[in-house]
């Protein structure tokens, strides 16, 4: 248990992020599988239209990005969650009052770029500033937040349309998103040592030397000599960018489509809506333990073990039967949790804390790059051949890739690590 001794004030960290992590993967994926029906009903719009716009909304939240990365390294995580919060409160007000499909791709597209200014760049970028040799484990546990979307999101969305009103189902979670900006404000700290604790909770030296660290630290993480251009030179950040991306573009686009993939397979909706809630609960204790393998044989031996399992799990899917499918569906939730926190761990791993926001933006982008095109092979893929089976072989084929490249990847860090204990990846 000494392993999760991350204090009290590193346990608010962690929780807070929880819900940032858990309203960043409800509102702009899995919710998609309620709206767009939804819409659909209420306007006769083209479903595979709807979800097109999510590879367009990726691929425009990539400038933002760049953006949010100069941000964070500028003024901190803090400030860019807050700013987040407000607007994704303000996109999922607005989208929940649509009534042409251009109003919905805008507010969709915004919802998404809020998402990437808080639940990736900000939230990335606090958990490496507090955790940065125990970024696995405490990633582990973030991403619960992303496990438990499946078993409350939908659930919630329905039980507000039908007690209250297709508009108030938006408002929810917008009035979530206030809350979280309310907490930030007043609770978060972008580093452990602006509130007196010690990063990881580490004790081991004296707070005066921790300190004298962290100015240190700050001062060099300004003039970091890891640039846009030497980053774009350096095979890792490549190898790092498109696995982790292949990891987050197939949760993304499974989520996504989870329904209609149940049905291809014989299941019918009402028990493929309670596959989705039972997804998550094999999903949240998986999280952790992809978290603690990470620990123990490092985050890029931990990408290749999870590439190798995803694989076997779409296998299964390939063969069209209830049965199989469920046994995929078992797999791919226990994948869940940890294709979200790999991305993270790895680049803290590569590049260290307090090179870890100039390395991230430019991972994250190319993450982006690769993710937006999971709404494409696994939804609209499947709309134009009549079947998954041409979605999952092209997911066999990513992931093999993705394998590849982590095996590539360097074993030893890349940024500055003397200012703290940094260990082989």
């Amino acid at each position: 248990m000494k392993k999760f001794n991350f204090g009290i004030k590193g346990w608010g960290i962690i929780i807070f992020c929880f819900f940032l992590f858990w309203v960043g993967s409800g509102c702009p994926v899995t919710s998609l599988n309620v709206i767009m029906e939804e819409y659909h009903q209420m306007y006769g719009w083209d479903v595979s239209v709807l979800n097109s716009f999510g590879t367009v909304a990726n691929l425009l939240s990539i400038a933002a990005a760049a953006f949010f990365g100069w941000w964070c390294k500028k003024k901190g995580p803090k400030t860019l969650i807050f700013a987040g919060c407000i607007v994704g409160a303000l996109s999922m007000f607005m989208w929940g009052r649509v009534e042409s499909v251009a109003s919905y791709a805008a507010w969709y597209t915004i919802c998404v770029i809020a998402s990437s200014a808080y639940c990736q760049i900000g939230l990335a970028s606090l958990i490496a500033n507090w955790f940065p040799t125990k970024k696995g484990l405490a990633m582990g546990i973030v991403t619960l937040g992303s496990c438990m979307v499946g078993c409350t999101y939908i659930k919630s969305q329905n039980v507000m349309i039908d007690h209250f009103s297709f508009e108030a189902s938006f408002d929810l979670y917008a009035a979530g998103f206030v809350i979280l900006a309310v907490v930030c404000l007043l609770l978060v700290k972008n580093d452990p040592e602006m509130c007196g604790v010690f990063p990881d909770n580490d004790q081991s030296m004296t707070k005066e030397k921790v300190e004298a660290m962290h100015q240190e630290g700050i001062l060099y993480r300004q003039s970091s000599p890891w640039t846009v251009k030497k980053l774009l030179m350096t095979k890792e950040t490549w190898f790092v960018g498109i696995g982790g991306g292949v990891l987050v573009m197939f949760t993304i686009g499974i989520m996504s489509s989870f329904i209609p993939m149940c049905n291809y397979a014989g299941i019918e909706t009402p028990k493929a809506v309670f596959l989705m809630g039972i997804t998550s609960f094999v999903a949240m204790p998986a999280s952790v333990i992809w978290g603690i393998i990470d620990e123990y044989i490092g985050s890029r031996k931990t990408c290749i073990a999870m590439f190798i399992y995803f694989i076997i799990s779409v296998i299964f899917a390939l063969i069209p039967n209830p049965g199989t499918m469920i046994l995929a569906i078992v797999m791919f939730a226990s994948v869940m949790g940890g294709a979200n926190n790999l991305a993270v761990s790895m680049t803290a791993s590569v590049w260290g804390r307090y090179d870890f926001d100039s390395a991230w933006t430019v991972v994250f982008i190319l993450n982006t790059l690769v993710r937006s095109f999971g709404f494409v092979i696994v939804g609209s893929l499947a709309a134009i051949t009549g079947s998954f089976t041409s979605t999952f072989i092209g997911l066999i084929i990513c992931s093999a890739a993705g394998a590849v490249l982590m095996v590539l990847c360097t074993k030893k860090p890349l940024g500055r690590t003397d200012l703290y204990l940094q260990k082989e990846s």
